[in-house]
């Protein structure tokens, strides 16, 4: 039995018809249990699936809760995944699965998969794990040779530091050796995903990916994608990030190299996060500063880019006068 988890939260009816529809389309013939965790919803999960026929192996169950975030929704659904149910796969309400997605997971949990990473499609047309293919195929070995499943030979926890490529719809792990593994429910408005793909890379799973793209991102509500900068969920969005950035580099036994590249990324975000707070103090906005606030507290570090984001701020503002 394979269970696929949906966390459910949506505004907009028949995003979760529509993702439920390209589950009922694989061409696996295995019993299939969806568990949707309706994370209090606008529109309710009853009224999405209320007129859908699944297949005679497809049953689906609901679960309503007090809304708690996605993270808290999949743990949710974690720990509802039946003792049968030994493959567990990772679903977004507003995603789809191409056809052939359960087949190519099978095959690779069938070859001693505990991790598995099909490819994706952005909106865009784009897909980070694309770019880094090459690298990938580079450190695996393809099975069968020629094929479009990889076995990864590499360190996944410096690979997933380098570059963070997981995409939660196209992931699925085996439940007896990563089913423990669980989110950081704390994190609601960013790095939650992160953090949680690079718990699982540090339990050195047997990962498998596929170069093959079955799984299409699409349109929905999105906490990443409706962000505006200098506001309050801006600033929460860098507090998560930057708390989960920060627990994955106090991981020990990590590649210089790996931690070169997150510790470049931290500061990224520290530097978006001054531009930010300066932003909002000249036009006197009170409101995210209490926000960021919190991002201090939990990145002291953070004030130490202060003299150098301002002067930079200066001299193109001096720039711009002397133009």
């Amino acid at each position: 039995m394979i269970c696929v988890i949906i966390p459910y939260y949506q505004r907009t009816a028949g995003v979760l018809a529509r993702a439920l529809e390209s589950v009922f389309t694989q061409d696996l013939d295995e019993q299939v249990l969806i568990l949707i965790v309706d994370d209090a919803s606008p529109i309710p999960a009853a009224s999405e699936i209320a007129n859908l026929r699944p297949p005679a192996r497809i049953d689906i169950r609901v679960v309503s809760q007090a809304n708690a975030g996605p993270g808290a929704a999949r743990n949710t659904g974690l720990g509802l995944v039946p003792a049968a149910a030994q493959i567990i796969a990772f679903l977004d309400s507003d995603d789809v699965w191409q056809p052939g997605h359960l087949s190519r997971l099978r095959k690779a949990f069938d070859q001693g998969a505990d991790l598995y990473l099909a490819n994706w499609e952005e909106m865009s047309g784009s897909s980070i794990l694309d770019s880094l293919l090459p690298t990938l195929a580079g450190e695996s070995a393809a099975s069968p040779p020629g094929g479009d499943l990889y076995r990864y030979q590499g360190v996944l926890a410096d690979r997933h530091l380098i570059q963070p490529f997981f995409y939660l719809s196209a992931t699925a792990i085996r439940r007896d050796s990563l089913g423990h593994v669980r989110f950081d429910a704390a994190l609601r408005h960013a790095g939650e995903d992160f953090l949680y793909a690079f718990e699982l890379a540090k339990a050195r799973p047997s990962f498998w990916f596929s170069s093959a793209v079955t799984v299409l991102s699409r349109e929905g509500v999105n906490i990443y994608r409706s962000v505006r900068w200098g506001t309050e969920a801006s600033f929460r969005g860098l507090h998560d990030a930057i708390v989960s950035l920060r627990q994955a580099l106090g991981t020990r036994g990590l590649a210089a190299v790996s931690l070169q590249s997150g510790g470049r990324q931290l500061q990224i975000y520290r530097t978006d996060f001054l531009l930010q707070a300066l932003h909002c103090l000249r036009q006197g906005k009170t409101a995210p500063l209490r926000i960021a606030l919190r991002v201090v507290l939990a990145d002291p570090g953070v004030l130490l880019m202060l003299p150098a984001v301002s002067f930079d701020l200066l001299r193109r503002a001096v720039h711009r006068s002397a133009a």
